[in-house]
Parts: C-alpha cells; sequence; structure tokens
C-alpha cells in the first residue's frame, strides 16, 4: 500500500486521482513506487505490459528497434505524465509494441 506521505507527493503530479476516491483506493492498493535508474529497461518489444508507468520525476524514453538494430525514440514520458502505449497494451490485452 502507499503510504500517506508517497501519496500527497505522488498526487502532485496526479492531482486528478485525488478527487476520486475509487481511483485512489485502487492505486493506492495496487501501486508500486519504483524508482529505476538511467539506462534501465521497463518492457522490451513484445513483453506482456502488466504495470503502467506513471513518472513522477525524470522522464522516460520509449524507443523503437529496427531490423538493423537502430532505434528511433517515438516520444518522452515527463513529469505527471503516462505511457499511452503501456496504456492501449493493458487494456488491449496486447504485448507491448515498442
Amino acid at each position: 500500500m502507499i503510504s500517506d506521505i508517497d501519496w500527497q507527493n505522488f498526487t502532485k503530479h496526479f492531482p486528478a486521482l485525488r478527487s476520486e476516491k475509487k481511483s485512489e483506493l485502487l492505486v493506492r492498493t495496487h501501486g508500486i513506487i519504483r524508482h529505476v535508474k538511467p539506462g534501465d529497461i521497463l518492457y522490451r518489444d513484445g513483453d506482456e505490459c502488466t504495470h503502467l508507468p506513471l513518472v513522477v520525476s525524470g522522464e522516460l524514453l520509449l524507443t523503437k528497434h529496427g531490423e538493423s538494430g537502430r532505434a528511433i525514440t517515438l516520444y518522452r514520458v515527463e513529469d505527471g505524465e503516462s505511457c499511452i502505449l503501456s496504456t492501449l497494451s493493458i487494456l488491449n490485452s496486447e504485448l507491448f509494441p515498442a
């Protein structure tokens, strides 16, 4: 369960979650606060997407690798944002596409 202090910090970045008690209970009960280091990979192309990253600080880069092995940055997820491809993967029960 997410502590009161962590919840207060989290909702500074995602204030809409403060107004909905059902959402608050869901996120506080099932959410995991994770600190990742630069270069850590959360998902690879074709992975099952099991969590929705909500960025509180820093940024997440979403990249796609071509057949040549070169990476293309599709977009960045910054403070107060979530990853739309993760959302779509979870809602559609599809593998992560990037």
